[in-house]
């Protein structure tokens, strides 16, 4: 059941959002796993959760100095 609702979520978002849900998705297991579960980590897991987190923060970046939002003029608006 979860993996047919997570087909259906990804096939209705952006590929670079899907891309980005996908990599966190061993990250959010380690942190459900410790929170829910009362599994313990070692410091291996937790560098490498750290590692995913900065991977994503590092794409959006990139992907935001490629493709910056257009900027929005206050005469567009009605606004001077």
């Amino acid at each position: 059941m979860a993996f047919m609702l997570w087909y259906a979520g990804i096939k209705r978002c952006h590929v670079s959002t899907a891309a980005a849900f996908s990599g966190m998705m061993p990250f959010t297991a380690l942190l459900l796993s410790v929170l829910v579960l009362k599994e313990s980590a070692g410091w291996e897991q937790w560098c490498g959760g750290i590692l995913v987190i900065l991977g994503m923060f590092l794409i959006g970046w990139h992907q935001a100095a490629i493709n910056p939002l257009p900027q929005q003029h206050s005469s567009e608006h009605g606004i001077n």
